[in-house]
């Protein structure tokens, strides 16, 4: 999509920002966000705001170019001159008009998301991906989505807070067929987090990472996975001996007639999956493109992304920054479209998440597997430090639990 057709209103993003610095409530007042902005600058800039306003920090024009400059930013936001005429757009608080700028950026990002919605399916329906009236369904729901986001205010949050407090219809969760770890998330990953395991070179994580599409598959939840180290049919042949318990083998060989039959039961309940594979796409944009148009479709409640340090963004100064922008865009992925999103990250040598501290600030869920146990090192909404004894049976694709003793 080209720039000079995208929506946006870049003097009212200048504005709302002005106005976010002099009066950081506003932030409360209104579910603003970075996608709002359509500036790259911009959202770097709100982001600046929204984690000093969190932190309790100032929020005028010093402390965040200082901000931006500590992590290395301040360049890509525009240098302090830039910074300096945005914040300072406005001569000073009327927080009065916040309404009014919100209501000005959501409107050009209602038009972007339906726009984009539109050239994207029209790309499928050009290609014979979907037929005719997906995508009339497609950009109907787009705008109809934008639309929804735009009225929620904080009365309408409280209401859905106070309605899911009150409900006794258990949440939807996304497990990994070990109940002892299930247990201590409290049923699993839920729609709109990102959850990442991690772990030593072949420690285990793409067995996780498979066991949990399995679980949602076998429940017939559409599962949707990309993997950039391992063709489709290896990915199925896990899947296929962690179902039939023993490890599928070919002619040459020479399994038993037990296992070949084993085996043909497994591929046929594999066929009857709802189970998306991609193998082909390596790149963060293409992987976000694929992930949408499938969310869109109704065919990816979880998404399976194995693995973060193969994924390609050349949009970053460094590693570390690229990494941690895939981390935030797959976290900002779950929660716009609403699905659950798995993927894996390398420890380094200390036994850290390897090239970006910013990923375990972004997931919701941090597992690592390391020692015959699944540590949960991070659970946003409940207690972490608790872990599941394991043992892992590769040939089967599958951990299995054990207790401390065995």
């Amino acid at each position: 999509m080209s720039t000079q057709t995208v929506p946006r209103n870049i003097t009212a993003e200048n504005a709302a920002l002005s106005l976010i610095s002099h009066s950081p409530h506003v932030l409360h007042q209104l579910p603003w966000s970075r996608e709002l902005f359509f500036a790259d600058q911009n959202q770097q800039i709100f982001d600046a705001l929204e984690n000093a306003m969190e932190m309790g920090r100032e929020t005028d024009f010093v402390a965040i170019t200082s901000d931006l400059e500590s992590q290395g930013k301040l360049d890509s936001a525009g240098g302090a001159g830039a910074i300096a005429e945005i914040l300072l757009t406005l001569p000073g608080p009327n927080a009065s008009q916040a309404g009014y700028y919100f209501a000005d950026l959501q409107k050009a990002h209602t038009a972007r998301k339906t726009s984009s919605a539109a050239r994207e399916a029209l790309d499928d329906l050009e290609r014979m991906l979907i037929e005719p009236g997906e995508f009339a369904e497609t950009v109907a729901a787009a705008a109809q989505g934008a639309e929804q986001a735009k009225r929620v205010t904080l009365k309408d949050q409280l209401d859905q807070l106070y309605a899911d407090l009150a409900s006794n219809t258990p949440k939807e969760t996304f497990g990994f067929g070990l109940p002892t770890l299930n247990r201590h998330l409290a049923g699993g990953i839920q729609r709109g987090e990102l959850g990442v395991i991690a772990a030593a070179t072949s420690g285990g994580k793409s067995i996780l990472l498979c066991m949990a599409a399995l679980v949602a598959g076998r429940a017939r939840k559409p599962v949707a996975v990309f993997s950039l180290e391992m063709p489709a049919k290896d990915i199925l042949r896990r899947m296929g001996a962690n179902m039939a318990g023993v490890p599928l083998k070919g002619q040459m060989d020479k399994p038993t007639p037990q296992d070949m039959n084993k085996t043909a039961l497994v591929i046929t309940a594999l066929r009857g999956m709802p189970l998306h594979i991609e193998d082909s796409l390596t790149s963060l944009s293409e992987i976000e493109r694929e992930i949408r148009r499938l969310s869109r479709l109704k065919k990816a409640d979880l998404v399976v992304v194995d693995y973060l340090q193969l994924v390609e963004n050349t949009t970053d100064a460094n590693r570390e920054q690229a990494v941690a922008a895939i981390a935030q865009r797959l976290k900002n992925l779950a929660t716009s479209c609403g699905i659950a999103i798995l993927t894996a990250s390398q420890l380094n040598e200390e036994g850290r998440l390897r090239e970006s501290r910013a990923i375990g600030h972004h997931a919701d869920i941090v597992l690592v597997i390391g020692d015959g146990k699944i540590h949960v090192e991070k659970f946003r909404n409940g207690p972490r430090d608790t872990f599941a004894n394991i043992t892992m049976r590769g040939e089967l694709g599958r951990f299995e639990e054990t207790t401390a003793n065995d």
